[in-house]
């Protein structure tokens, strides 16, 4: 079976995207999937992500924050274009619970606010953590899955250098 035949015939706006759109996605999932076995046991979720990042800051090596500029820049313009929230950033379907401190920290660091690199691994997490929400539990076919590939290329790259930072600190 061709499954790229299968969703043109189905899945509304599948046959609009670019190759290139279609190998990003592909690619988060498969990295998400190793990233949460990796990083959160097999578990992803606000805390674990959180006790991620809290052991990756106290480990020998530390953030190297510089590593996750490119994607904070990406998400600051996205979400806080010339430092205002627009719609975008609700999009993204922040749950209650433990996903309100979620929005916020991501909301202080997209401002800049918040300049910890604890803080700006958390929040690029956090907005990694519901893209992949919004994507396997369908809201972003709402709108075909257009105008999501620098999303989904900031967050597998944020997804990456947060697992090589894990990994070299001897935390798996």
């Amino acid at each position: 079976m061709n499954v790229s035949q299968w969703l043109l015939t189905r899945a509304h706006g599948y046959g609009d995207l670019e190759a290139s759109e279609v190998r990003a996605i592909e690619e988060f999932s498969v990295v998400w999937t190793y990233f949460e076995n990796v990083v959160c046991g097999k578990d992803a979720n606000v805390a674990s992500i959180r006790a991620a990042v809290e052991k990756l800051r106290e480990s020998k090596n530390g953030i190297d924050v510089k590593a996750f500029q490119t994607a904070l820049k990406h998400f600051s313009e996205r979400y806080f274009p010339n430092g205002h929230q627009d719609g975008r950033f609700d999009g993204l379907k922040w749950r209650k619970g433990g996903e309100v401190a979620a929005k916020e920290k991501a909301s202080e660091v997209l401002t800049g606010k918040a300049t910890s690199p604890s803080d700006q691994l958390e929040a690029l997490l956090f907005i990694t953590y519901r893209l992949r929400n919004n994507l396997f539990h369908g809201e972003k076919w709402a709108y075909g899955l257009k105008d999501q590939m620098a999303n989904f290329s900031s967050a597998t790259h944020t997804l990456i250098n947060m697992v090589d930072q894990f990994e070299a600190a001897g935390l798996r």
